[in-house]
């Protein structure tokens, strides 16, 4: 039993830990990010968090970025991160650098779509459209089923 937890902690460490990011001194993860701002608004929220990761601002970071800007973010319940390993200097969301080296593994660029329970939904090296993430979200969580 012992070996499984280490193998599960190895193999699956933003499950466990989640990932925290920041919007001036406030700190929120992945799997809070609902609770703290339902509890802060006083209104129930079921968010999904976007983190767009990158070295540096890169063409496809910009291009993530664009078709984010195609969505309401309201109106799905998404939240949006940047998370840059070099010039983080993006108002609202963002990782720490160190996050982000963790997040890109071996890649330049990544896209990653975590669920309000802070699961990962989707890890891609390309950038995702609006309607793909539109679709990955009625799919898997139904109360952001909105048309």
């Amino acid at each position: 039993m012992r070996n499984f937890i280490i193998l599960l902690f190895i193999f699956s460490p933003f499950i466990t830990q989640g990932i925290e990011f920041y919007s001036g001194s406030k700190k929120f993860s992945v799997q809070s990010i609902s609770g703290q701002l339902s509890k802060r608004y006083k209104t129930d929220f079921t968010i999904a968090t976007v983190v767009v990761v990158s070295t540096f601002k890169t063409d496809l970071y910009d291009q993530q970025w664009n078709f984010l800007s195609k969505l309401d973010a309201e109106k799905w319940q998404l939240i949006y991160v940047s998370s840059l390993v070099h010039n983080n200097n993006e108002s609202g969301y963002k990782t720490t650098s160190d996050v982000a080296i963790k997040l890109l593994k071996s890649n330049e660029f990544s896209v990653l779509i975590y669920s309000p329970s802070g699961d990962v939904l989707v890890d891609s090296d390309i950038p995702i459209t609006a309607d793909n993430i539109k679709n990955l979200l009625q799919k898997y969580h139904p109360n952001h089923n909105i048309s």
